[in-house]
């Protein structure tokens, strides 16, 4: 029912939240004040504009954005913004940005009650980030509220460590050969951009990502002493990575250059697929750090199945099929999931990873047994949870 109707459901669950936010809107209900919003930039209490925040929250819940909630109908007075309304008390501004940890405490859940209604929703605050700030939305399922949140508090950690993320360069042996490096890939702003958010991932580590404002700042605390050490660790082993990845695609056009076999076009373009999957722009913060350090084998690995992928074409080419017929059952799962986490379709990804190693460069050897029947099976148990 999830699979096939999760985003028919998301958009109903937007839409009910657009009718509460605009039944909610300035002047809409009572004359009793609001209080003001935050300003975005300093954290502070300022007033502002009713018909421009109107337009905002109307705006949002239009492209998709999470309406602001209310436990009561909110009440104000004309030409003041309305707030949400949490057990009873004003406290979070309607589509207002944060640079600093907003609230004293994220609630788990709220319960939303529709202004003239017996009917309610629940939904999962959290912070989403903007680019250079955050915001609190609504979601109605917890998983997709907590990856939210999760990049929302890195935003937040960002801006609150702003000076040593930018001095994280001092600390890269090379990192001017590092630039050059990476111009295959990206630029040297992203490249520095998404350096610094991988850096603070590792910092965090396996710490929950807070939900009040004195874990926050305890979190800010612990990671900071962090930062110097684990860019150093990260640049040297982005550098070694690089220097593979330069490996495997000169190998690649050496290769695809006298590709007249069909059998090893096909590897070439299976190859050129799997490099797109490994090594792209924002690949720093979307690979996990777990997999981050094997991605170097990955990369040798490809260099040696290209050099052997003539050695026995037959072989080879039912390797190739093997792997692609997996590879399709992986994206219908996850296409299956509709967008929701799933720690076990991720450690799937890099087992097909593990796989390719296993089937052309065994010599690389795999950190733990892998085989087409064992994800064949593995598979099949996803299918029938």
């Amino acid at each position: 029912m999830r699979a096939e109707h999760g985003e028919a459901a998301r958009g109903a669950f937007r839409q009910a939240f657009a009718a509460i936010a605009d039944q909610l809107r300035p002047g809409a209900t009572g004359d009793e004040p609001a209080r003001p919003v935050t300003d975005p930039a300093e954290g502070e209490r300022v007033p502002a504009s009713a018909t421009d925040e109107r337009e905002r929250a109307r705006a949002a819940t239009r492209s998709g954005g999470r309406a602001h909630v209310a436990d009561e109908p909110a009440q104000a007075a004309q030409g003041e913004p309305t707030p949400a309304i949490i057990d009873g008390r004003l406290e979070i501004p309607v589509n207002a940005e944060f640079r600093r940890w907003p609230i004293e405490r994220l609630p788990e859940l709220l319960e939303i009650r529709v202004p003239g209604a017996a009917s309610s929703m629940i939904g999962f605050p959290a912070f989403v980030d903007t680019g250079a700030a955050v915001r609190i939305e609504v979601f109605d399922e917890e998983p997709i509220a907590r990856e939210h949140h999760r990049a929302g508090v890195r935003r937040l950690l960002a801006l609150a460590l702003r000076d040593a993320l930018r001095a994280l360069a001092r600390h890269v042996p090379d990192a001017q050969r590092l630039v050059i490096a990476y111009a295959r890939i990206d630029t040297d702003d992203a490249l520095w951009r998404d350096f610094a958010q991988a850096v603070l991932i590792r910092a965090i580590g396996d710490a929950a990502e807070p939900v009040d404002r004195q874990a926050f700042d305890t979190l800010v605390a612990q990671v900071r002493p962090r930062l110097s050490l684990i860019a150093a660790e990260l640049g040297r082993t982005l550098e070694q990575l690089l220097d593979d990845y330069a490996a495997a695609q000169r190998k690649l056009q050496s290769v695809a250059g006298g590709a007249r076999e069909p059998y090893v076009q096909a590897a070439v373009d299976d190859i050129r697929e799997q490099l797109g999957g490994l090594i792209a722009p924002g690949f720093l913060v979307r690979t996990p750090p777990e997999a981050f350090g094997h991605l170097s084998r990955y990369l040798r690995a490809i260099v040696l199945r290209l050099e052997r992928v003539r050695a026995d074409p037959a072989r080879v080419e039912q390797q190739r099929q093997d792997h692609a017929e997996l590879t399709a059952a992986y994206r219908r799962l996850r296409r299956a999931r509709r967008g929701l986490p799933d720690a076990e379709l991720d450690q799937l990804r890099w087992l097909l990873e593990e796989l390719r190693v296993s089937m052309f460069a065994q010599g690389l050897r795999t950190p733990m047994p892998v085989s087409v029947k064992r994800l064949r099976r593995m598979i099949e148990g996803m299918r029938t949870a």
